[in-house]
């Protein structure tokens, strides 16, 4: 299942499940865990003037098994435990209730005995003296051997504490969080275009710069940094994707530069021009500036869905669902524009013509 699905699944368990994320390297397996958080709720709140964290996240390569059992502190008579700030925040002897998530990332790349550290952590919800909040979910991520990044075997012990999910990329919801999330149009466009390119990842290759959901988000950060799609700085998308991949993304994106402005083609959409149904390329920009554009101006949304009935139905549907995520967002369209977009004759018309695909 691909990462947001497995979210999805998550958030319909009890939080006395702990789960083990389990994949390649790159495809938001972190991302996803800060995502549920904030589905969930888990933020920083303010306990007594205190700031609270909602996901304790702890990078399990950098640690030793003290930094989960806790460190010895001696009483008169006897040695005990003084337990991590994480255990006690998280336990039911603090005064709150707010719900959190306990995340052990790059799990199988912590030495053995930070893995045995972990037992009760993981089955019993607890450390040391300090049992957790019912609602204190604990997860974690790792990699598998296959992916060749120096993983250590996880202990027959530990992995029935756990329920495991394989997580794997998916090139829709992959775009969907891509335009939700403001990356670079061309990326998005692109990788629509050439689904097999969201991820070469290949472990026998040996290769340092490769393509991932991560590193495509790096790319869409540099591109933007760096103002556009400049060829003289092209080594440095390549060092992240990858030269062969970036010099077929660049060809991509100077076929397409010439696409009319997403301003102008909603300014009267009934007039603007269209991509003929050979102009692959220019279609797939097409649709992703307008679908991006449409984000920032939501009034725009009405004319978003005139032309999206102009374009042939493999690109309107792509265009329309688009369209629909931002018609659906609570944070960015107010319940007044909803009602009077979803009254219109024109999304009246569409949900009637790919009404299985706006999921009207």
């Amino acid at each position: 299942m691909d990462i947001n699905e497995a979210m999805a699944k998550i958030k319909l368990l009890n939080p006395s499940q702990s789960i083990n994320l389990r994949g390649q390297p790159g495809i938001g397996k972190t991302a996803g865990v800060q995502q549920l958080g904030m589905d969930l709720g888990c933020k920083k709140v303010n306990v007594k003037g205190k700031l609270i964290d909602g996901i304790y996240f702890q990078l399990a390569c950098t640690m030793d098994p003290t930094d989960i059992s806790g460190t010895p502190w001696g009483h008169d008579l006897y040695t005990d435990w003084k337990p991590p700030r994480w255990a006690y925040e998280l336990s039911t002897d603090y005064p709150d209730n707010f719900p959190a998530i306990l995340f052990f990332d790059d799990l199988q790349n912590g030495d053995e005995l930070v893995q045995t550290a972990i037992y009760r952590v993981v089955h019993e919800k607890a450390c040391g003296h300090y049992q957790f909040r019912p609602n204190v979910r604990v997860m974690a991520a790792s990699n598998r051997a296959e992916d060749r990044t120096g993983i250590k075997e996880m202990p027959t012990a530990l992995r029935n504490r756990f329920l495991h999910l394989n997580i794997e990329c998916n090139v829709e919801n992959w775009c969907n969080w891509a335009m939700d999330n403001r990356l670079y149009p061309a990326i998005i466009a692109y990788i629509r275009s050439q689904n097999q390119k969201l991820n070469t990842f290949d472990p026998k290759r040996n290769e340092y710069s490769f393509c991932t959901p991560r590193s495509w988000h790096m790319a869409s950060t540099c591109l933007k940094d760096l103002g556009g799609i400049p060829e003289d700085n092209m080594s440095i998308i390549a060092g992240l994707i990858g030269e062969g991949v970036t010099s077929e993304f660049v060809a991509f994106a100077r076929n397409t530069q010439s696409i009319p402005k997403p301003e102008d083609i909603l300014r009267d959409p009934e007039k603007a021009v269209v991509p003929g149904e050979r102009q692959i390329d220019v279609l797939y920009a097409t649709v992703c500036s307008v679908g991006a554009y449409v984000r920032e101006h939501p009034k725009k949304i009405e004319n978003a869905y005139k032309y999206a009935k102009r374009l042939i139905p493999e690109f309107g549907i792509i265009l329309a669902k688009d369209v629909c995520r931002v018609l659906l967002n609570p944070e960015l369209t107010d319940s007044d524009t909803r009602v009077s977009i979803i009254q219109s004759s024109i999304f009246t018309e569409l949900t009637k013509k790919w009404n299985i695909y706006l999921g009207a």
